[in-house]
């Protein structure tokens, strides 16, 4: 799939579908059986892992972060950044981290590492994901990742 065509698919069809209440949690499946997937996009047979990650690993990630941006400007201009204003007017941000790469024997530049008791080297990926929250919200307002990498000379 090309990338100005993932791009667009996922601006015009995906993002404006996620930011709906009912598509959330996407895995869940309806009353009748359905998952979101298909009563949404009446996709019948969901794709493995291993296609999703084919599709996927050719896009880096700064491509897609204008969605972000794109998703926290419209929240803006909707007047609906005000409710997620607390104390003095002020935005509260979470911060998680996550590892969402793990393995013994793949690695690559961009792999931190960590030396096991046994000598074994393991190598991972993991992110900051930053939201932005407010007691009494039932919403997040995701914001641009920030990807954990070794510096250079470390």
């Amino acid at each position: 799939m090309r990338r100005d065509h993932l791009e667009k698919c996922w601006k015009d069809e995906l993002l404006p579908h996620l930011c709906q209440p009912k598509v959330i949690p996407s895995s869940r499946k309806s009353s009748k059986g359905q998952s979101n997937a298909q009563s949404l996009f009446d996709v019948h047979q969901s794709p493995s892992d291993n296609h999703i990650r084919d599709l996927l690993d050719p896009v880096t990630p700064e491509h897609v972060f204008p969605v972000f941006e794109e998703n926290l400007a419209g929240v803006g201009q909707q007047g609906q950044l005000a409710g997620f204003r607390s104390v003095a007017a002020t935005l509260l941000i979470a911060l998680d981290g996550t590892k969402y790469f793990s393995s013994s024997h793949i690695y690559c530049s961009a792999c931190s590492t960590r030396t096991l008791k046994s000598g074994e080297t393991h190598y991972f990926h993991s992110v900051i994901t930053p939201v932005m929250v407010c007691p009494g919200q039932t919403h997040v307002i995701p914001l641009v990742p920030e990807f954990i990498v070794p510096l250079s000379g470390a």
